[in-house]
């Protein structure tokens, strides 16, 4: 992580400490210096942004690094791009209805790359596990 986006990260950090139950954010480093990130600040609040932003600045080749960044501690996971590599990041939930409602009982964070070889797809893959372990592989 370069030394902008570690300053985008403290400032979300600081903004979240307290205020959101969710322990990881994305963040995603472009070619040309600036940092996108999944909290924008608005005013004297932070809205949430689509990963869609950072897909877009991938088709104009301009999509760096992407990162799983903890709210908690600011330790971070994440993958460089370029040479054909695509981005991939998401979140895989397991959820349970009670009382009619549908709780969310796990959530486990994926960030890495796919890009086609020889008309294959070949891609890498780290999971970030609720225990806080990080597994590599593309199930979990």
């Amino acid at each position: 992580m370069n030394a902008n986006t570690m300053d985008v990260v403290k400032q979300i950090r600081e903004f979240l400490f307290g205020m959101i139950n969710e322990p990881y954010f994305w963040v995603a480093e472009l070619k040309t210096g600036e940092v996108l990130s999944q909290f924008v600040p608005y005013g004297n609040r932070m809205i949430q942004a689509k990963f869609q932003i950072a897909l877009d600045e991938e088709k104009k080749d301009n999509l760096k690094a992407i990162y799983w960044v903890n709210t908690f501690t600011g330790n971070h996971i994440g993958c460089e791009l370029g040479n054909g590599r695509r981005a991939i990041l998401f979140i895989r939930k397991t959820a349970k209805l009670v009382g009619g409602k549908t709780e969310v009982i796990k959530k486990i964070y994926a960030v890495g790359w796919q890009k086609t070889v020889n008309e294959k797809n070949v891609k890498s893959i780290m999971f970030i596990y609720p225990d806080g372990s990080i597994r590599m592989g593309d199930e979990v």
